[in-house]
């Protein structure tokens, strides 16, 4: 009961202890006051109901913490789960970058000694080349000098071969005469601008056959060599 209904009882009560008020007043008060306290009655019973709402309303609610308290555990044993699933990814994508990581490392010193290896050749080959090449200009030049120095056609031209020839005959006797005095050299010590070989003679090959001694036919030329120590040659004397 509320305050407000028990002013109205109160209110209601002094109605009842006016001796002034008429009996139609008292009737009307009574019935008043009957409905007012069959109200109180109904409000109970809603209370009642309300209560056994709020308990059912409490009892839900109390599962329902109950289950939001043990879903944390499934939960974190789901968060576990999944952590370790995580942790077991990242290791497995680091050593996959680190592997890779390795590899790239190797094919680049690979590659970086391959191209060390290829330059240091490419190098060795352009200095033959360039030593092979100047040689040959050294040699062209030369030649062409000299070619610019021969005389035209005519009689110089005829004047000047003879006396190249000449020269080189007096040449090849010198060095005929040098080589009867000096002592034969080894042919791997000789060098390409050498005029040893001037003085080596040429050979041709001779067709006259030779003819081979017959036993059968002796002459005075001819000179018989035996072993006088053998027993057979001793019979023989």
């Amino acid at each position: 009961m509320n305050s407000k209904t028990y002013q109205e009882l109160e209110e209601r009560k002094m109605y009842f202890d006016d001796p002034k008020l008429s009996s139609k007043t008292i009737a009307e008060a009574e019935n008043e006051n009957r409905e007012t306290n069959e109200e109180p009655e109904v409000n109970l019973e809603d209370q009642l109901e309300n209560i056994r709402k709020k308990l059912k309303s409490d009892k839900a609610d109390t599962k329902k913490k109950i289950s939001t308290i043990n879903q944390p555990d499934n939960d974190d044993e789901d968060d576990d789960f999944d952590f370790n699933d995580r942790r077991a990814e990242r290791k497995r994508k680091y050593d996959e970058i680190k592997k890779e990581i390795v590899n790239v490392k190797r094919e680049y010193q690979q590659n970086k000694l391959k191209k060390v290896t290829e330059t240091v050749v490419e190098e060795k080959d352009e200095k033959v080349h360039s030593e092979m090449f100047e040689e040959y200009k050294s040699e062209y030049d030369k030649y062409k000098s000299k070619t610019k120095a021969l005389p035209r056609k005519g009689a110089g031209r005829e004047e000047f071969t003879l006396n190249l020839l000449a020269k080189f005959k007096n040449k090849l006797q010198s060095v005929k005469e040098s080589n009867l005095e000096e002592t034969e050299t080894e042919e791997n010590a000789e060098d390409v601008d050498s005029t040893s070989w001037m003085s080596h003679e040429l050979r041709f090959n001779n067709d006259v056959p030779t003819l081979a001694k017959d036993a059968n036919t002796k002459d005075d030329d001819w000179f018989e060599i035996y072993d006088p120590r053998s027993a057979l040659n001793k019979r023989r004397r």
